[in-house]
């Protein structure tokens, strides 16, 4: 008995390259899913950077850095603060905290050694860093010339 191969001469030239066509797509496809898991993969790991005990805001806008639970003497500073008739600040005690204007801008906090850094949540308001010190029922804000004079509202 002697051995010959088959040869399908069944198929034409255009199954086959249609065969060939879906591999390709197929193949398309798989990269592209390969890519946005790259891409998303990456992103997760940049974004991801310095979170080593301190949330460092990092973007175009965000440039101070927040200590978690509103650093190691920011419990002083609990409570509702008003500037004026119109604007007031509220701190939790634990970093977290609100300006209050004609509208609200929630914030995170850290205040250590008489240094305020204040990160808003979203891009209506400034990332500020300021000097503090609280006497009583008055907290001083200073940033460079400019000194702020904000009162405890009590119970």
């Amino acid at each position: 008995m002697s051995y010959s191969p088959r040869h399908d001469t069944g198929k034409s030239a255009s199954a086959a390259a249609d065969v060939k066509k879906k591999r390709i797509i197929i193949y398309s496809v798989i990269g592209v899913l390969i890519a946005v898991f790259v891409v998303a993969l990456v992103f997760t790991v940049v974004s991801g950077i310095g979170g080593s005990g301190s949330s460092s805001t990092v973007g175009t806008r965000h440039d101070v850095t927040i200590n978690p639970n509103g650093g190691t003497s920011g419990g002083e500073l609990e409570g509702l603060w008003k500037l004026d008739d119109i604007t007031s600040y509220e701190f939790d005690g634990t970093g977290r905290g609100i300006l209050h204007t004609a509208k609200d801008f929630p914030f995170a906090y850290s205040a250590e050694n008489g240094v305020l850094s204040i990160d808003y949540d979203n891009d209506d308001g400034n990332d500020n860093t300021f000097g503090y010190s609280v006497e009583g029922i008055m907290l001083t804000l200073t940033r460079g010339e400019k000194t702020y004079q904000l009162f405890k509202e009590t119970k």
